[in-house]
């Protein structure tokens, strides 16, 4: 799914060579800030920068703008730190931590999937609970909604038509 979105976030950025930066960096955050996947359309992107600023955190917009390097979770793991770090390191890739679950106040096994978009120094992540992965089947439909036009494309539709914003 990160792979997707990556890919159409890309060809987006190319073809935005006559905008301003800052034209092209809002459109990008409006462009993830309403994605959602999963099966209840529930998972989301969030986007920090190298030195852990918050650039997009849609269920939190209250912490955007601020600094989250200092961030730990429910067992004391810097992930911010690691976020940066998996991305600066290899370019992508995963991040095991624990989180405050959907639904309820417990601390659930996640991970993370985090990707460098270097032109920018940012770090494009989404998360999944762990003990919600049985609910994804295999392969998993992906269902996002985009809400800029499609680039090259259609965006994917399943057999209901194309997936509504959460």
């Amino acid at each position: 799914i990160e792979e997707q979105k990556y890919s159409l976030f890309e060809k987006a950025y190319e073809r935005l060579e006559d905008i301003r930066l800052e034209e092209q960096m809002q459109m990008a955050i409006d462009f993830i800030r309403n994605t959602r996947w999963g099966p209840d359309n529930k998972n989301y992107f969030w986007i920090n920068d190298l030195e852990g600023k918050m650039i997009l955190e849609p269920l939190y917009p209250h912490i955007e703008g601020k600094n989250c390097i200092i961030f730990k979770d429910l067992n004391n793991k810097e992930i911010f730190v690691e976020f940066i770090k998996t991305s600066r390191e290899r370019g992508q890739g995963f991040v095991d931590h624990h989180g405050l679950g959907y639904d309820d106040n417990k601390s659930n096994p996640r991970v993370s999937f985090v990707r460098l978009f270097e032109t920018w120094g940012w770090v494009i992540g989404t998360s999944v609970d762990l003990e919600d992965i049985g609910a994804y089947q295999e392969p998993e439909k992906v269902k996002l909604y985009f809400i800029l036009p499609p680039i090259d494309e259609e965006p994917p539709i399943d057999d209901e038509g194309p997936a509504s914003p959460a």
